[in-house]
C-alpha cells in the first residue's frame, strides 16, 4: 500500500498546538488528506493532525515522515526563496510554438517581452527555444542554442539578478546555457521522436556540481493512460498520487 500525504491548508494562522506550517511560508494547516493507493483501488481521507497517532503503525510511519518532509524550513537555493510562491513567466523564442509561435523570435521582440513579465511580477523567465506541441519538429541542439544564445546573453548583461530558467531536452544546449549562467534546467522527457542521446549520468553530476538548479517536469506518454482527443484524463482521485510517484521515479541525486 502507498500512501500520500497533502495538507489542507486554512486562510488564517491557526492557534492549535496541532498546528503546522508548510516549509518556510505562510501557509498553516492542522488537517491533511492522506491518498491510499494499491493495485486495485485508490481511497481518499481527510485526518486532523492530532489525530495521526490513531492510525496503523505503517501508515503513520510514512505519513508522519511525508509531514516532517512538508513542515520542513526551505533554504533559499541561489536568488530563489521559498517563502512565497514563485511566477515564471514563459518565454518561447520559436516560430512554431502552439500558443505564441513567431511572436518572439527575434531579440529585440523576446527582450522586450521578457522585461514586461519582470514588471508584471515575474521571478523567473523560461526561456525555450525548441517547441514541443504535438507534432513540431525536431530541430539540432545547434540550431536550439543559436537561438536562445542572444536572449539569454542580452538579459544577463542588462540585470545580473535575472533568473533564467532554460526549457530543453538536449544535453548540449543545457550545457551551453550554463556556460551563460542560466540558474535553472527545466528538462523535458524525451519524445518518441527523440535522436540525440539524453544528458548523460555523469553529466547530471557536473550539472549539480555547478550549483544549477534541475526542475522537473512530467511528460506522460503511454497507451495505458485514459486519453480524449489527444488530451491525458486523470481523475481528481489520482493526479496528485500519480505525479508524486512519478517523482520518486525520476529524483536520483
Amino acid at each position: 500500500m502507498n500512501y500520500y500525504v497533502c495538507p489542507i491548508f486554512s486562510n488564517k494562522k491557526l492557534k492549535s498546538k496541532y498546528s503546522k506550517k508548510l516549509g518556510s511560508s505562510n501557509l498553516y494547516f492542522d488537517t491533511v488528506e492522506i491518498t491510499s493507493r494499491n493495485k486495485k483501488e485508490i481511497k481518499k481521507k481527510l485526518v486532523n493532525l492530532r489525530d495521526i497517532k490513531f492510525l496503523d503503525q505503517n501508515e503513520y510511519d510514512v505519513v508522519n515522515k511525508q509531514i516532517k518532509l512538508i513542515i520542513a524550513p526551505r533554504k533559499p537555493i541561489k536568488l530563489l526563496k521559498f517563502n512565497k510562491p514563485k511566477i515564471m513567466g514563459i518565454l518561447n523564442i520559436t516560430p512554431d510554438s502552439f500558443s505564441d509561435g513567431g511572436k518572439y523570435a527575434s531579440l529585440h521582440l523576446s527582450a522586450k517581452h521578457a522585461n514586461k513579465m519582470l514588471q508584471d511580477g515575474a521571478d523567473i523567465i523560461d526561456i525555450g527555444g525548441e517547441s514541443t506541441r504535438p507534432g513540431a519538429i525536431t530541430i539540432s541542439s545547434k540550431e536550439e542554442v543559436r537561438r536562445i544564445l542572444p536572449t539569454i546573453n542580452y538579459l544577463k548583461d542588462k540585470n545580473k539578478k535575472i533568473i533564467i530558467s532554460l526549457d530543453t531536452r538536449k544535453s548540449e544546449v543545457m550545457l551551453a546555457g550554463i556556460k551563460k549562467n542560466i540558474d535553472i534546467i527545466k528538462p523535458l522527457e524525451k519524445r518518441n521522436t527523440e535522436t540525440t542521446p539524453g544528458i548523460l549520468l555523469s553529466e547530471w553530476y557536473k550539472v549539480v556540481g555547478l550549483g544549477i538548479i534541475i526542475l522537473l517536469t512530467i511528460l506522460v506518454l503511454t497507451s495505458k493512460i485514459k486519453q480524449k482527443n489527444n488530451i491525458i484524463m486523470f481523475s481528481f482521485f489520482t493526479i496528485v498520487a500519480f505525479i508524486l510517484t512519478w517523482l520518486s521515479r525520476h529524483i536520483i541525486l
